[in-house]
């Protein structure tokens, strides 16, 4: 698997680059470091529209198809901060391509 692939996080049949569709329509994307460090680009949403509404709940849900992760141990942080699921991502000023880290918390740890 090609971990730099672009699109495998978005349902639309768009092609995987960034698009405009007006002056309110894009494809947002987000960088996503795995637990390992490797950076991915995530197509998130089709608007901003979308953007507003998105939780961090469901960034998760994206995060684990995209980078086949399973379980519910998948911690999501932005800017140093830990992000809870059902914050929205813009009250964490979560924009068009901003880096998002990955880590998974393993059972038994301190």
């Amino acid at each position: 698997m090609n971990l730099n692939e672009r699109g495998a996080g978005r349902s639309c049949p768009h092609s995987p680059s960034l698009h405009h569709h007006g002056a309110a329509e894009m494809v947002f994307q987000l960088r996503v470091h795995d637990p390992t460090g490797v950076e991915k680009i995530i197509d998130l949403c089709d608007n901003e529209e979308q953007m507003k509404k998105m939780t961090v709940l469901q960034l998760k849900l994206i995060i684990k198809k995209t980078l086949m992760i399973t379980g519910d141990n998948l911690q999501l942080v932005f800017g140093g901060q830990d992000l809870e699921d059902g914050s929205l991502l813009v009250s964490h000023n979560i924009k068009h391509m901003s880096a998002i880290q990955t880590a998974v918390q393993l059972p038994g740890g301190i």
